[in-house]
């Protein structure tokens, strides 16, 4: 529980730390019948979380091996709990890595078990999830109408940590819709969650989609300290994904404001500390920036 409390409020180091603690005690003998006759399964818990961290500290190839591994134990056959858990952690990362097909792939089947299952909280997820895909997709005005489904059913839940984190996924379906308003108003009401509860991991993400919206509205200014804002979070937490996200965004944004080589000096430090996980599409635009600058 210390893994999980760690995660959600915004310390991947911590989580994996409290996750190497525990090592591979959920692999034996008595912790496999343990998870078998009560449905708790250790392992599949410890392996979802070193995921999510994973990813979140930019160690992405570590992350998919991780999930890999994951989704092994969550084969046919397997407790219920088990599989959506797992099914929940990957579909998490292949959003996050721009793994597009991946990510509809394990939306279907989830939402096939909400639906087999009767599981509302399990199927609202689903609802954000393919919603988003849908965006990325190019179908932005069917893709909110299935996020907005699946927020209402998380609110009539009362499933608040999730809920804040698909609030991302409504302020960006907005932006791509070209809906600045609302984009902003998913965006307060989002930080406002952070402000309140343990759930936080994604607020540096809501500080930045904030930083894009308002360069929608031409508000330069308030645009460059949103995206600071972004990019001292991420940092603080040693979350590395979403470092080199707000740095991306705070470089592109100076570059337009003809400001190269503050843009560059952001940037490329950021980029530099990555060892893997090149071929994302984070890290793919992040160097197409770079070499733009650079000419």
């Amino acid at each position: 529980m210390l893994a999980i409390t760690a995660y959600f409020a915004g310390d991947p180091l911590q989580c994996l730390a409290h996750l190497e603690a525990v090592g591979t005690r959920g692999q034996t003998p008595e912790a496999r019948r343990f998870a078998v006759e009560y449905g708790w399964d250790g392992e599949l818990h410890r392996l979802a979380y070193e995921t999510s961290a994973h990813f979140a500290l930019g160690h992405f190839d570590q992350a998919r091996s991780r999930c890999r591994d994951l989704l092994s134990l969550a084969e046919p056959g397997a407790e219920i709990y088990s599989i959506t858990t797992a099914l929940g952690h990957a579909t998490y990362l292949a959003h996050e890595l721009g793994e597009l097909d991946t990510a509809e792939q394990l939306v279907e089947r989830s939402m096939a078990i909400a639906n087999e299952q009767q599981l509302p909280a399990l199927l609202a997820n689903t609802f954000c999830s393919r919603g988003f895909a849908l965006v990325r997709r190019g179908f932005v005005h069917k893709g909110l109408t299935e996020i907005e489904t699946g927020l209402t059913l998380l609110r009539a839940a009362g499933v608040v940590a999730v809920y804040g984190y698909h609030l991302l996924y409504l302020a960006q379906a907005h932006l791509e819709a070209g809906d600045v308003e609302r984009g902003l108003a998913a965006i307060a009401e989002g930080l406002a969650l952070c402000a309140r509860h343990q759930a936080r991991f994604h607020e540096s993400e809501l500080y930045r989609i904030e930083g894009e919206l308002r360069i929608r509205r031409g508000e330069e200014a308030e645009s460059v300290a949103t995206l600071c804002a972004a990019l001292a979070i991420a940092r603080r937490r040693g979350a590395r994904a979403f470092e080199l996200r707000a740095a991306t965004s705070l470089a592109r944004l100076l570059r337009g404001a003809g400001r190269r080589d503050e843009a560059r000096w952001i940037l490329e430090p950021v980029f530099g500390a990555f060892r893997e996980g090149f071929d994302t599409t984070d890290l793919r635009v992040a160097r197409e920036l770079l070499d733009g600058l650079s000419h």
